[in-house]
């Protein structure tokens, strides 16, 4: 059945940038530029933002929290007021502003502030004589004490009773004698409910005139918040489902459709909004996305969203088996990702219908995503021609052979329709006919070689560069060659053979031990087999 949609008071936006209170993300998400994964209380600010109850500021495209800051009693009592169903409550929150309208404009509390500290005065967490001491005489807010947070707390938690009860009791704090008589009763409660550490700092204090930070309300309403929640008609819940549709307006609308297909609508101003794990907006909101909200009556305070269908497009690097899974890796703009074919995922392969096994390495892929599997997978052979000389065979029942050309190695598997050629001639046996030295120029589709001509001759070509190092027992020098193409400098190791000629710059011929590191030579070399053999050296 249709939610029937009512216009609802939207807080001023002055109030959300004055609040400044805010989220901290969980580990690793990176949502509040000033509040380290480490953060002592980030687990507490995100609960908080996640329920709806803070919601930081916005500076350009950043989110704050401002963890180290002070707060002030009137943003303290807000919170206080959100987190025990202000926001959800308009009846009840416009009454107790109609009843304390006069207190609230001779204690000079600011018109976006009125309403959810009128709800708290009406729960009786804060006294006329508190609501006095919000504003100083220059108008500016007050910041709220240690001590203070915990009187107010307390109320809030419906526990003044047990803290009246109490007589003169012992806090065990260091600093006892600083707490006001009149508050020990309610530092005690605060305590015994953990909302401040029973042991105090690390030299046994309570620091009660001490101003309270940012971080340190996140915590305690993270922690009172059940019993802040726990009142009947409890004004929040979670829902999930995925999106309908947004209508974005001055009064932004969100439908929602749940397991059950039942839609719903709920107002969307406001809300602390991420999508993927990352600080979003509504207009990142799309149809079909799936999500977890807080909702508070016809509102929507915070909402999580991951996309419905989430499109990729790469190239295919790995087609790999895990368990009773399957797993294509690719390599997108946006890094590598592995991800698990569906079962009855339509594959297409340039342009026909195909099946997992018809999946090439070095196909170029555009894929969908839809509930953690992959849906739908359209591949496209990339075909190119490679040359270079056999340095690598593998025979198996998945052949390939290596192939040093001038971008370096490569590994390429053999398709079993190949075309093999050597020296002009068919290959009647295949893979069996190459051997490590051939020169070959290839057809490759994705990285199957499809078609190959072979030949016999050896490479032989010109290298020139400084030498690294001669080992007169081995009969090997390596030369240092700078590549101009690449900008890179490779050791190209080279074999001394009986038949090897090596010259001085005059001319002469010259003994391999005569060779000095750091010498610049010029060298002609031959790939036989992937192995490096000197036709002559030359010192330059």
């Amino acid at each position: 059945m249709k939610k029937t949609v009512e216009k609802f008071f939207i807080i001023l936006l002055s109030f959300m940038l004055s609040l400044s209170a805010v989220y901290a993300a969980p580990a690793g998400s990176g949502t509040f530029t000033d509040v380290n994964d480490d953060h002592w209380a980030a687990r507490y600010i995100a609960d908080m933002y996640n329920k709806g109850i803070i919601m930081g500021t916005v500076q350009g495209d950043k989110r704050y929290f401002r963890p180290e800051d002070n707060i002030s009693k009137v943003e303290s009592v807000i919170l206080i007021a959100r987190s025990m169903g202000s926001t959800g409550n308009n009846a009840e929150v416009d009454a107790a502003y109609n009843k304390y309208k006069p207190m609230l404009d001779q204690a000079r509390i600011p018109d976006w502030a009125e309403k959810e500290v009128a709800y708290a005065m009406d729960k009786g967490v804060v006294t006329q004589n508190d609501l006095n001491t919000f504003i100083d005489k220059g108008g500016s807010q007050t910041k709220l004490l240690r001590y203070e947070a915990a009187v107010y707390i307390v109320r809030a938690m419906g526990l003044e009773s047990e803290a009246k009860g109490l007589n003169d009791p012992a806090l065990g704090y260091t600093d006892s004698k600083s707490v006001p008589d009149w508050a020990r009763a309610y530092v005690k409660v605060a305590a015994k409910q953990g909302v401040f550490d029973k042991d105090g700092d690390y030299s046994g204090r309570f620091n009660p005139g001490n101003q309270l930070k940012r971080s340190e309300i996140a915590k305690i309403l993270s922690i009172s918040y059940e019993r802040l929640n726990k009142s009947p008609g409890s004004p929040f819940a979670e829902i999930s489902g995925t999106v309908f549709s947004v209508f974005y307006g001055s009064d932004p609308i969100i439908t929602i459709v749940d397991k059950n297909g039942i839609r719903a609508s709920y107002h969307l101003a406001g809300a602390a909004v991420k999508k993927d794990g990352k600080a979003a907006t509504i207009n990142d909101l799309e149809h079909d996305d799936n999500i977890k909200a807080i909702i508070s009556g016809d509102k929507v305070l915070s909402i999580e969203a991951t996309p419905g269908e989430k499109k990729y497009t790469g190239t295919l690097t790995e087609i790999k088996t895990d368990g009773a899974l399957l797993k294509l890796t690719m390599d997108t703009d946006d890094g590598e990702v592995r991800l698990t074919l569906s079962d009855d995922a339509d594959i297409k392969r340039n342009r026909k219908t195909a099946e997992w096994t018809d999946l090439k390495r070095g196909d170029e892929l555009k894929a969908i995503e839809k509930d953690g599997t992959l849906v739908s997978v359209i591949a496209t052979s990339m075909d190119r021609s490679i040359s270079g000389s056999i340095t690598k065979i593998c025979i198996s029942s998945m052949p390939s052979i290596t192939v040093t050309g001038e971008d370096g190695d490569e590994t390429y598997g053999i398709s079993k329709d190949a075309r093999i050629k050597v020296d002009g001639r068919t290959a009647v046996d295949g893979i069996y006919n190459l051997h490590l030295g051939f020169l070959i120029d290839a057809d490759v589709e994705s990285d199957e070689i499809v078609k190959i001509n072979a030949s016999t001759k050896k490479e032989n070509y010109m290298i020139s560069g400084t030498i690294k190092r001669v080992d007169n027992n081995a009969k090997l020098v390596s030369i240092t060659v700078y590549d101009e193409s690449s900008k890179k400098t490779s050791d190209k190791v080279v074999l001394v053979t009986s038949d090897t000629k090596i010259y001085d710059d005059d001319g002469d011929i010259i003994r391999l031990r005569d060779l000095d590191e750091g010498d610049a030579v010029t060298a002609r070399v031959q790939n036989e087999g992937g192995i490096l053999s000197a036709v002559f050296i030359s010192l330059e």
